[in-house]
């Protein structure tokens, strides 16, 4: 017999969204290229990386980011911007949320920053 699929109830604010990219993702090992940090805060933000396109990078973080804050990934002898674009609640894990980044200067490529340093699967 079947059970009834039940809803997954996420204790989480309203979460505003803004467009999602369809480029190409690649797969990624969960490590980040460099440290996140919030730009206006400078606070260190834990994240895992989900995937990455050429100009945007999918993480999972265990806070909330708003749609337009500014984040910086520092690397060695290269720091990124990138801005949120999209966050939402995870589907199983609670407590956690998805967020969509976009490169804020479109002459870098994320895509070769995760290559060269050996974050792709």
């Amino acid at each position: 017999m079947r059970l009834p699929a039940r809803k997954l109830l996420v204790d989480a604010p309203p979460v505003a969204l803004e467009k999602r990219s369809y480029a190409r993702n690649l797969r990624v090992s969960g490590m980040l290229p460099g440290k996140l940090i919030d730009f206006d805060r400078h606070e260190p933000i834990r994240a895992v990386a989900t995937d990455v396109s050429r100009d945007g990078i999918g993480i999972m973080v265990d806070k909330i980011l708003q749609p337009g804050q500014v984040l910086t990934m520092v690397m060695s002898g290269k720091n990124v911007t990138l801005k949120v674009i999209h966050t939402y609640p995870h589907l199983t894990r609670v407590g956690h949320f998805i967020c969509g980044l976009e490169l804020v200067d479109r002459t870098d490529n994320l895509e070769s920053i995760f290559a060269a340093n050996g974050c792709l699967l």
